[in-house]
Order: structure tokens, then sequence, then C-alpha cells
């Protein structure tokens, strides 16, 4: 039984960040595609 977790929110465990980018241009490129947001801003 697990009674706790750590959470690293800020990167100072692990270098998280180009997974956030990778997450991020895929977001765009989706709502792009769904012509939800405008590619203009």
């Amino acid at each position: 039984m697990r009674k706790g977790a750590i959470f690293d929110a800020d990167g100072t465990l692990l270098d998280s960040m180009f997974i956030w980018d990778t997450i991020s241009g895929r977001l765009g490129h989706h709502l792009l595609s769904l012509n939800k947001i405008n590619a203009n801003n």
C-alpha cells in the first residue's frame, strides 16, 4: 500500500520541460485542425 507521493512541478528532480513542449505543440496542432483556435494568434 502506498502512503505518499512525490510531485516535481518545478523540474528540480527531473527535467521534464521537453515533455511539456511536446504536449503543448501537439495540443496546438490538434486545436488548429479542429478550428478551435486562430492560427494568427
